[in-house]
Formats: structure tokens, sequence, C-alpha cells
């Protein structure tokens, strides 16, 4: 079987970490996207560039190209929310909504309401999780990837867990990841077919409980519905939902047949 570091694959990855807090996800992204073009049969390349193709979409602190909309760029999103710089930090992700002198969340009048949520996640999130799918799904069996110490250490102080030695990925982890971004994938194709194009806003500050059958579900008739013209939303969701199955299939028979050293 192939193995191969994280920290020194072959191909072009010896620029910046996928893994690492300082260097960016988007330069770490591109490394990886190169590393692919160079060497497409490159297993390690493709499974690090499934991690940073998404990390790259949520970690980039930039306007999007089009000046017309805030729905091409997370940042734009979160700007229009209202949303400080603190807490944007992708390894340290904890933004605070804004509030008002009460202490409760106030959000600004033109904050962006469901159907541009559903927007953004189309345009950045959907086809980030469709490349990575498939770039896990070209992996074969006989990959090997291999997480460094220091990597491990990054993660650590992202999700409070502590591992020290390097551990490495096969098969196995590539498809449960492969089946977890199916899973992600059909909520968001799921969420994109049905009507939930509220002003959140409107709901803003929360002087007391909200009400939620009255002044939401009653407010809003087509709330949850399909929207019209949007069934192959539902058909790809259905999709995703049996690819996540299939590599959970997988990820189990590989896991049952390998054999203890």
């Amino acid at each position: 079987r192939t193995a191969c570091l994280a920290e020194h694959p072959p191909t072009s990855l010896a620029g910046p970490r996928p893994i690492e807090r300082e260097p960016e996800e988007v330069a770490a992204d591109d490394a990886c996207a190169q590393a692919v073009a160079d060497t497409p049969s490159d297993g390690c390349a493709r499974i690090l560039r499934a991690a940073t193709r998404v990390l790259g979409v949520l970690g980039e602190n930039v306007d999007g190209d089009d000046p017309l909309t805030f729905t091409d760029s997370v940042k734009e999103m979160m700007d229009q929310l209202g949303i400080g710089s603190k807490g944007r930090d992708l390894y340290d992700f904890g933004p605070s909504l804004p509030k008002n002198l009460s202490g409760k969340i106030d959000l600004p009048v033109d904050s962006p309401d469901g159907s541009d949520a559903q927007e953004a996640w189309n345009q950045l999130l959907v086809p980030a999780l469709e490349d990575s799918i498939a770039d896990l799904h070209s992996v074969d069996g006989l990959t090997i990837l291999i997480l460094t110490s220091n990597e491990l250490a990054t993660i650590g102080s992202a999700t409070g867990t502590s591992i020290l030695d390097a551990i490495e990925l096969d098969f196995g982890d590539v498809s449960v990841f492969e089946a977890e971004l199916q899973l992600w994938l059909s909520r968001l194709l799921l969420m994109s077919a049905l009507d939930i194009d509220l002003d959140f806003d409107s709901y803003t500050p929360i002087e007391d409980r909200i009400q939620i059958q009255s002044e939401v579900i009653d407010a809003n008739s087509a709330l949850g519905t399909l929207i019209p013209g949007h069934g192959d939303a539902l058909t790809d969701a259905n999709l995703a939902n049996r690819g996540a199955i299939d590599a959970y299939v997988a990820a189990s028979a590989f896991i049952r047949g390998e054999v203890d050293h």
C-alpha cells in the first residue's frame, strides 16, 4: 500500500499545510489543488484537497466577485448579519450576532433572509461538497494518509482533544469522511428545495418568546413546502443519501476485512 505523510506527501504539497493554524485555508487549498492537478492519481493529495476545498470556502475572508450581491461570499454574509470580526477564525469559530442595549439579539434590517441563505450555500457549499465527494470517491483501497503529531496538535487545539502520536487514515476512514459529506450535501439539497423564505430580522430584537405557530408558521403559509420547479433538488438529495449509505457500507466492509498486526 502507498503511504504518504500529510506534512511531506509526494507531488507539490511542500507549501502551506492543509491542517495548520497559521497558513490561511485558501493558500492550503491552492497547494492541494495544484498537487491534484500535477498528479491526479495521487490519493493522498485528493484526500487533503477534499478537506481543504470546504475549509477554503468557509475560511476565505474576502468579498465575492459580484458587487451586487452578498450571497457569493461567507465573509459578506457575516458582514450583512452584523457579525464583528471576533470569532470568525475557522479554528476558533464563535461569531456573535449583534445585540441591543438590553442584550437582546437585534439583526440589521437588511440581514440575509432564508432565500439568501439558500442562494449562498448553493453557490458556495454545494459545489465544494460535490467536488470533495468526487475526490474521496476516487481514492482506492491501497492509499494511506499519515497525519503527523504537529497536525493533530492543531486539530486538538480546535476541538479540545489531545492526540499525541501520528495516525494513519486508510480507505475505511476516507469512506466514513465521504459518508459524512454526502449527508451534509443531502441536507443542503433538501433545504434548497423547500420554502424557508423567512425575514429573520423581523423577529428581532427578541424581547419575549416568539410564538412559533402564530408568528412564524401561520404567518408564512408556504413555509416548508416544495418550491415550484425544485423537484430535482429533492432527487439529488435522495441520491446523496444513497451515496452516504454506499460509502458507509464500503467503510464497514473494508474495516471488517482488515487484519490487525
